[in-house]
């Protein structure tokens, strides 16, 4: 089996939800038959982004997986730094 090459896009703080969600609109209109199976493709909005972000993307079965920055490795706690990952979601989690 071949390793997957990891395709993706880091957004950081750039860009607001509505913008998120119109690159969103743009990308399904793109890719109407997913992508090449040896490709991963992934995208990182900035937190707030995060879940209208995979919402869309499975609603669109788009094979995108979506990520966060930053990440602490409590899942709760006093921090001021970073998200935790208990609020971001346990749903396919990957650590890169």
């Amino acid at each position: 089996m071949m390793t997957p090459i990891w395709l993706g896009t880091s957004w950081k703080m750039n860009k607001p939800l509505s913008q998120a969600m119109a690159w969103c609109e743009k990308l399904a209109a793109r890719m109407p038959e997913g992508c090449h199976p040896a490709i991963q493709p992934f995208v990182i909005p900035p937190f707030t982004a995060i879940q209208p972000v995979s919402h869309f993307l499975q609603t669109h079965q788009l094979p995108l997986l979506t990520g966060a920055q930053n990440m602490h490795e409590a899942d709760q706690g006093r921090l001021d730094r970073g998200n935790l990952g208990g609020h971001v979601g346990r749903n396919r989690r990957h650590t890169c």
